[in-house]
Parts: structure tokens; sequence; C-alpha cells
């Protein structure tokens, strides 16, 4: 059933005689066929409204509000967000600590890594050298010692192969015994002999150690897998950090982004309009219903509020009932009237059809669920005062003839019948019935022709039959509503955080300035403060652990900087003293060497070719000769020797033993040079470690603050004198103020602290209202069940739209109003049912009768003259007041009229 007082054509069909002026006449004109539907305004363009951090609003713009770019229109409480942010910027300042420290750890770790890898390619370069000595590098002293013997082994064999022929002679003569030819010939045999070993040992020294040049390239191979392995682990540790540093940069800049939106929302905590135009709050749960957000509610982080509606032309959106969806399509005529502007029709086209029907939004289903499908329109036309979220009427235009013959519905039977002039009837066809008309074939009907009306004027169960005056009075234009008192001045209690309520004050207990209001549990509070206390403590002690741990640090760094500094200086002398000729009087002893075995040389020279003369004339034995021969090479070996070792005391050392500690001390001095980085690195990490233990321990104590905080806004207390009403709230489906044990939602109100001075009124009249209502109108108003007493009051605000707000059920969109209470009395009390009248329009001196005695019949409004039908007489009414209203026209003042005798 709708709502709303809509002009119906067709109300009751009646066969019956009616009085001769009840007829129709048939004539050409539109035949429509519309379908009545209901829906509200809705804007075309908008801009999202939202808050950017959590917390409570502490003031907002009634829905509906006109507004302009850069108007504030609602500011969200910051305590929790200030407290958010100093965590957050502690975070920030923490994690980028941590990437520095990281940062700088990564660089002492390259750091070690090269002193490793030197020290690699020194162990690697110095397996080569050791491989090429084993192969290249032999005792020069030793070789040559070897080859002189060799020589001299030859020498000594030739002698005794030139000799032993003699020998032979002289034992066949007796001059020789047979035993020393024997010893002759053993020593000739020895000789071969050594000379065949001194030339092996002259081989081996020449082809060098195998099993020692086995050995090094062993040595050579497991140096370098060992810095293939070193290199390749470096490379992957080099890529994980690398990575690691890569994801501590992107936490830190989630971090930045974090407290840069918490800073732009803090900035922003008054949210003001980034355009012109209507404000549109979006709907949300209070608790005990549906409504829109308002001071108190909570906010969520990037959570919408609202909508700004940037466009002065809005839409109409319908929801047609299912069974009559099919008869819809895009481009149809809808004739629309918005309920709070007044009567007038716009015009508007079908835009959009819904593709999918939904059901009705609603607290009590339809037990069939009947679906809607939502149809947008496009209004042609615009009125001063269009906004979203008005409701409105259509008629859409689903059928139509525009130029038919046609007859009003008023004259066809419910069987499609025409009753002609003379009573009897017509059957019809007809091309189209519409909503008021129906079209007529022309091959049957014409023009002018006239047929009965099927409307009753005088119902035959109304007997008007009591006599009743009209009187004169001053009478204007009201509207009517409820509502109840509330102190103008009044503070609401709203909890900071969830929780249970432990204690509370009495509604309507007078309190003191810093009495408990309201107490809530803080066990779980307390719990996690016990919990964070214990982390601070923990976090102090850590903090003081590093400050240890960095010195102790620095300092064996230091110490190991200085170690390895002196056992450079070592190796760089040793490669100094290598590099530089040996010392000038080992020289001068190899020299006098040299000498004395030139003289030794010389004597046994000398002494030799006397032994030559002697054994050529047979003085001289075989034995002595040969003996003498022996010295001679001897002498002449270590002639040689003494001067091989010379020169070799005059040259520098071997090239390859030099390049063997170059490499040694090239490590040493890259370890050095990188430790001495490392210290400066070291110190600034201890430095780093220290402010991020010191961080964390800040952290902490700023949670410890924040618990504390919490637990001492757990208890809320009068902040002035006055009166406390404590709130009521839905428990099941029954409205129960609140008591200890439920719970608290940060955002709803848990009572109010009031003061029992200057009182106001909010209530609600119909949304028809609407365009009649502004402020300082004149108001009267009266407690319920006390209607003798009356008082006055002001229109102070309204609404800037009809709301329509959902509780347990549907409910009419209203407007609220709020009245100030010009007058005081001991009767009112905050929460007081009250009745009032606002007074509209200017009173006039006009002919009043109670509604009871004014008849409507299709769209018109009759008093009855006398008691039968023939008395009846149109009037036109005028403003209403009450349960009376004013007659324009068809009726003085002191006339009489007949109404209905009531039961």
């Amino acid at each position: 059933m709708l709502r709303y007082n809509v002009k119906l054509l067709l109300l009751v069909i009646f066969v019956s005689t009616l009085p001769s002026w009840a007829q129709c006449v048939i004539d050409n004109g539109p035949v429509n066929r519309m379908l009545l539907v209901e829906g509200e305004l809705d804007a075309i363009d908008t801009v999202g409204i939202s808050g950017q951090f959590e917390g409570s609003i502490e003031w907002i713009l009634e829905d509906g509000s006109s507004v302009s770019k850069g108007d504030p229109i609602a500011r969200i409480e910051t305590w929790q967000a200030n407290q958010d942010l100093m965590k957050q910027r502690l975070e920030e300042q923490r994690k980028s600590t941590e990437l520095e420290k990281q940062s700088i750890q990564d660089q002492i770790t390259t750091l070690q890594e090269e002193t490793e890898k030197a020290k690699d390619s020194a162990e690697v370069e110095i397996a080569e050298l050791d491989l090429q000595l084993k192969l290249h590098a032999r005792d020069a002293v030793q070789m040559r010692t070897k080859e002189l013997e060799i020589e001299k082994l030859k020498q000594m064999i030739s002698f005794y192969e030139t000799h032993l022929a003699e020998m032979t002679t002289l034992t066949d003569k007796g001059a020789l015994s047979q035993n020393e030819l024997e010893d002759l010939r053993l020593k000739a045999k020895e000789t071969q002999i050594s000379l065949q070993r001194q030339t092996l040992e002259l081989e081996k020294l020449i082809d060098g150690d195998a099993l020692a040049i086995e050995r090094a390239r062993v040595q050579l191979r497991k140096a370098k897998r060992r810095q293939e392995a070193n290199l390749e682990r470096t490379q992957g540790a080099q890529s994980v950090r690398k990575k690691n540093l890569e994801f501590m940069q992107a936490e830190l800049d989630d971090l930045r982004q974090q407290r840069m939106e918490l800073e732009a929302g803090i900035a922003s905590a008054v949210l003001t309009s980034p355009v012109d135009g209507t404000l549109l709050l979006d709907l949300r749960w209070t608790g005990d219903g549906m409504g829109v957000f308002e001071a108190g509610a909570k906010v969520k982080k990037q959570g919408r509020i609202g909508r700004i509606s940037t466009s002065r032309r809005v839409k109409a959106v319908y929801n047609v009932h299912e069974t009559d969806a099919g008869s819809i399509k895009v481009g149809q005529n809808v004739y629309t009237t918005v309920i709070p502007l007044g009567d007038t029709v716009l015009k508007g086209k079908v835009s959009s059809v819904g593709q999918v029907l939904s059901e009705v939004a609603s607290w009590a289903r339809d037990r069939y669920r009947i679906r809607t499908l939502k149809v947008e329109v496009e209004l042609l036309d615009t009125v001063a005062g269009f906004k979203p979220k008005m409701s409105t009427v259509g008629h859409i235009e689903t059928a139509v003839i525009p130029d038919a013959l046609r007859l009003s519905l008023s004259c066809v039977t419910p069987n499609l019948k025409l009753q002609t002039q003379g009573g009897s009837f017509v059957n019809v066809v007809p091309e189209l019935i519409g909503s008021t008309h129906i079209a007529l074939p022309s091959d049957k009907f014409r023009v002018g022709e006239k047929y009965q009306s099927q409307i009753r004027i005088h119902p035959g169960s109304y007997q008007p039959d009591t006599p009743l005056k009209a009187q004169e009075m001053n009478i204007f234009e009201s509207v009517s509503g409820n509502g109840e008192i509330f102190s103008a001045e009044e503070v609401p209690i709203a909890p900071a955080f969830s929780a249970k309520i432990k204690n509370l004050a009495g509604s309507g207990e007078e309190v003191k300035a810093g009495e408990v209001l309201v107490d809530l549990e803080v066990n779980e509070l307390e719990t996690q403060l016990q919990t964070q206390e214990v982390a601070r403590t923990e976090r102090e002690v850590e903090l003081r652990s590093v400050l240890l741990e960095t010195e102790q640090k620095y300092n064996e760094i230091k110490e190991q900087h200085s170690m390895t500094s002196m056992k450079l200086a070592i190796e760089e002398k040793r490669l100094e003293l290598l590099n530089s000729i040996s010392p000038s009087d080992e020289i001068k002893q190899k020299e006098l060497a040299v000498k004395l075995a030139e003289l030794d040389y010389k004597y046994q020279l000398s002494r030799f070719d006397t032994q030559t003369d002697l054994k050529k004339e047979g003085f001289l034995k075989a034995t002595e000769f040969q003996q003498s021969f022996e010295q001679l090479q001897v002498t002449k070996n270590s002639l040689e020797i003494k001067k091989l070792e010379l020169q070799l005391a005059k040259q520098p050392v071997n090239r390859l033993e030099r390049q063997k500690l170059s490499a040694t001390v090239s490590s040493i001095r890259t370890e050095v040079q990188n430790l001495s980085e490392t210290i400066g690195l070291r110190e600034k990490l201890g430095t780093l470690e220290a402010d991020y233990a010191r961080l964390a321990y800040e952290l902490a104590t700023v949670e410890v603050k924040r618990i504390s905080s919490s637990i001492q806004m757990a208890i809320t207390t009068a902040s002035q004198d006055g009166v406390f009403i404590v709130q009521e709230r839905y428990k099941g489906r029954t409205l129960e103020p609140y008591i200890p044990g439920d719970q608290a939602e940060p955002g709803y109100v848990i009572g109010k602290l009031v003061q029992m001075k200057r009182f106001r009124i909010k209530g609600k009249v119909p949304e028809n209202a609407f365009s009649k209502l502004k402020t300082g109108q004149v108001a009267t108003f009266s407690l319920a069940g006390r209607a003798e007493d009356k008082f006055t009051a002001k229109l102070l605000s309204v609404s800037p739209i009809p709301l329509k707000q959902t509780m347990f059920g549907n409910v009419e969109p209203v407007v609220d109003v709020v009245l100030d209470i010009d007058v005081f009395s001991p009767t009112f009390q905050p929460g007081a049912s009250v009745v009032y009248e606002i007074q509209v329009s200017p009173a006039q001196k006009l002919p009043v009768l109670p509604m009871d005695a004014i008849y409507q019949f299709a769209d018109k409004f009759f008093v009855y003259k006398g008691t039968d039908a023939k008395s009846i007489k149109e009037v036109k009414l005028g403003p209403r007041q009450g349960n009376n209203v004013a007659i324009l026209e068809g009726l003085q003042a002191s006339e009489t009229v007949f109404v209905e005798a009531q039961p």
C-alpha cells in the first residue's frame, strides 16, 4: 500500500441510478498506462570522503548539507593517531638504523672477504712458485760439486786404464806384488761404480724430487679449489646480502609510507570538502539500528564516511516489483514528484534497467521473498532544493496512444461495459486500458457521445444527520510531530577502547566534578602492561649488553690491526733483505776462501808435477802417484766450488723465493688496509647497534606509556557538576540502559553528563513538510500526557534532507528538527516525550470545520448541507491545524453542515 496521498482516479465502481449530472463524454486525447513506483534521488557524480586514520568523530556536518570546496566536514579525534605516529616514527627510525647497521656489517664482511680473497690469491701464487721451484730451482753448488766429482772420477778411470797395463807388467817382473795389483784393479772398479752413482745423483738433482714436485702440484690444486670454492661462496653470500638489503629497504619504504599517511591523516584531522556539492553520509551500525555517521562514531583507517555529490543534476532510482519488471524499457517517459519539495511534477526518461532482481532490504523478510528490479531515471527538469536521498514517487509510462478516441475509466464497468443515458449497456473492446482512460475503437464510437459515470457520489452507508456550525477563527497551517527533551549543554561519554563496564553511575544521579561516571574493566590491559614492562626491562638489559659488546669488538679489531701491522713490518723487512746483496764481510770471507783454495791448488799442482817426474823415473809407487792425482783433483774442485759460492754471494737471491715472499707481503698489506677501514666501520657499527638497542628500549617504553594511558582512560570522571543519564541500547529486541557487565565499544555513547538549565527538543516530522520548514518558526509543545500545559519554542535547525533511518523494520523518511525552548519549567527532564506543533504559515481568519465533517470522493472534497445526497456541496480546503481545517470556498462562517453521528 502506498504511503503517500496519490490522486486515485478510480475509487469505487457502483452500478446504480446516478444523478443526471454524473456522466462521461467521449473526446480525443492521449491514453497512457502508468506504473506507480517509489524510490529516491541519487547523485550522478560523487567524490568519496574518507578518514586517513582510525579514530572517533568529534563533530560532523549533517547529512545533506551543502558544502563548498575547502569547507570543513568533520573532525576526527587524534589521540590514538598521535600515539600510533610516535610508535611509527620509532619503528621507522629503528628499521632505518637496522638497515644502516646491516649495510655497515655487509661492508665489514666484504672487507673480510676481500682479505680472504687476497690470502687465497697469495696462497695460489705461492703454490705455483713452489711448484716452479721444485721443477726448476736447483742447488747450484751441490750440482757443480757433483759435476766436478764425476769429472774427477772419469779422469781417475782414464788414469787407471792408462796405468793398469803398466802395473800388470811390473807385477809380472816382480816389481809389484799381486795383492797390490788386485787392489789397484779393485779401486778402478770402485771408481767406475762411484762414477755411476754420482751420475745418477746428478741426474736426480737435474730432474728434481718427483715426490716433492707431486706434493707441490697437489698443494697448488688444493689452493685453486679452495680459492674457487671461497669465491663461489662469497658471490652467493654477496647476492643474499644484496637481496636482504633490498628487502629491508622495501620494509623501510613501507614504514615510511605508513608514517607519511599517519602524518597526512593527522594534518587532515579536519576533513574538508574537495569540491563544491552536497554531503551524503554513509550508513553504519549504531548499536540500535542503522544510521548515518555522527559525533562519537568510530572511523576506520581509510574508511569512507560519505561522499560529495558534485553535480546539481541528480537521477531518480526506483525499485520496480518483479511482477512489473517485464514492462519497463529504456526510454520510457517518467513523471516524478519529489515528496519533500511539494507536488511539482518533473519529467524524465528511463535511462537504465537492472539486469538482476534483488531481494527487498528489510529486517522482516517477505515469506515469498518478493524481489525488485533497479530502474534509473534521467530527470529532464530540475527544481531548486534538489538533493540526493530525497524520496520520490514516479509514474512510468509503460504504454501510450498519443491521440486516441477515449473515455474516462469512471464510465467503465468491471466487465468492460458502458452504460448509455437510457440505462442499457454496450460491450467495449478497448485498444488500450490506461491509468485514467481507455482507448476506444474509432469504427464503433465517435466524439461527443455521452455515457453514465459509474462513480456513486453519495454512498448509501453514509447517514449525515447531526448538525454542525462552521466557526470563524484564526487558523494557520502547522506541522506536528513527536520528540523528546534534551539538555542544551550535555557531554557524551563514550569509551576510548573496547571493554566491559565495571562500574557505572546511576542514571539521573546528580554528580559533582571529578566523580567517577564510568569505570571499565582493565584486567587484560594490566596483563599487557606487565608483559610490556618485562619487555622494557629486557630491552634495557640488552642495551647495556650491546654497549659493552660493541666496545669489546672495537678493541679486538684494533688489537688485530696492531698485530697484523707488526707482522707486515717483519715480512717487509725480510723482503727488503732478500732483495739486497749479501753483507760485505761474508763476501770477503768467500774471497779469502777462494784465494786459499787457489794457493792450495797451485801447491798441489806443483807437487803433482814433481810426483809425475818421480813416477817416470821409477822412484814413486803407482799408489802414491794415484793419491797425489786424487788430491790434485780435490783441490781443483774445491777451488771451483769456492768461486761458485763467491759468485752466488755477489748476486741477488733466487727470483722465485723473492716472488713468494712478495706475494705474502701483498696479502698481509691488503689485510692491514682492510682492517684499517674495518676499525672506522666497526666504530660506526657500534654506535648504530647501540642506537638500535636504544630505540628498542624507547619503543617498549612508548608501549608501556600507551597502555598506562589507556588504563587511566578506563575511568571517566565528570568534567563539571551535572546529572548523569545512562544511554539505552538494544539488548535482543528491546531497548535497555547500559549496566555493569555490558560490553562498551568506541564510538557508542554509554551516557551523557547534562546540565539542567537550558533545554531543547529533538524530534521528527513527515518528509512532505520539508519544504515548509524554516528556522525561527514558532512552535508550541506539551509534555506527553499533559496537553493542558502549553509551552512555546522556536525552530532552531532543520536537517538538510529527510533521513531514512532503518532500525528493526523499515521506517518512513523523516525530517529531523531541533526546537529551542525559550522558557524553563521544573517539569522538564532530559528524555521526556513531547508533542509539538510548528506554525508554518501566517494565521488567517477563515471558516473552520473539523476534519470529520469533510468527505472526499475521487479528488474532490464535499460537505453535506442537508441529510440527503442532493444536499452535497463541493468545498475547497485551506490550512489544516490539528483536527481543524479551513474552508476557502463553498461555505461561509456560521453555516450549518451535517455529519454522521459518532457511535
